[in-house]
């Protein structure tokens, strides 16, 4: 039995005439012997081109790889890599334990899903972290040799809500584009336990009907 906190992020846009629908999961460990540890990271991306699906998975400290692409140049391809800090475990480290969070300059893997639109390998690449202090927290990712800058806002106390965040990673949409994000709302519940039409209303509760 291991206890994780899993954060699910979900993205969806449109690009002339033709839709996008991105999705990772990422799975820590909350009471690994090693402190929050990330054990599974998986993200799934769906246009009118066709799917593509990849998953880390962290084994004897190393991070495995499964991807399947309709890209022809990728096709399926399975590989190891060296297992450091995920960008997209950030935010799982945020409302865990954010004083555990290495700041200067490390080694990270960026954002499944930049590295999915940019068509980047995934690999761990050199980036400084800083995390400055106000009425908010505000941790900051500015990669060393990308294009890319990430900036996550989040409560100094717990539970370490994170209220807004944003990214850059050049002027191209392919390469991820500019995003920002502003928390609205939250409730505590069971949300899959949610899924009738008796519970449409909370959508408005969440102001999710835009």
């Amino acid at each position: 039995y291991t206890s994780i906190l899993k954060n699910n992020s979900m993205r969806t846009f449109t690009t002339g005439v033709y839709d996008y629908s991105m999705y990772t999961s990422v799975f820590t460990d909350i009471k690994s012997k090693n402190g929050a540890e990330t054990l599974k990271a998986t993200m799934s991306s769906q246009d009118w081109c066709g799917q593509s699906f990849l998953q880390l998975n962290n084994r004897k400290n190393k991070y495995h790889l499964k991807s399947f692409s309709y890209f022809e140049s990728e096709g399926d391809a399975n590989s190891t890599i060296k297992k450091t800090l995920l960008e997209d475990e950030l935010w799982n480290l945020i409302r865990i334990a954010p004083e555990s969070i290495p700041t200067g300059n490390v080694e990270l893997i960026p954002s499944l899903f930049f590295s999915r639109l940019a068509h980047e390998e995934i690999k761990p690449r050199q980036a400084r972290i800083s995390i400055d202090k106000g009425e908010a927290a505000n941790l900051t990712v500015e990669y060393l040799h990308l294009e890319r800058t990430v900036i996550i806002r989040f409560e100094e106390t717990f539970p370490y809500k994170i209220l807004s965040w944003a990214e850059k990673s050049g002027d191209d949409w392919l390469a991820g584009g500019s995003t920002k994000a502003n928390l609205k709302k939250s409730i505590m519940s069971a949300y899959w336990t949610k899924n009738g039409e008796e519970y449409l209303g909370l959508r408005d509760t969440l102001e999710l009907n835009y």
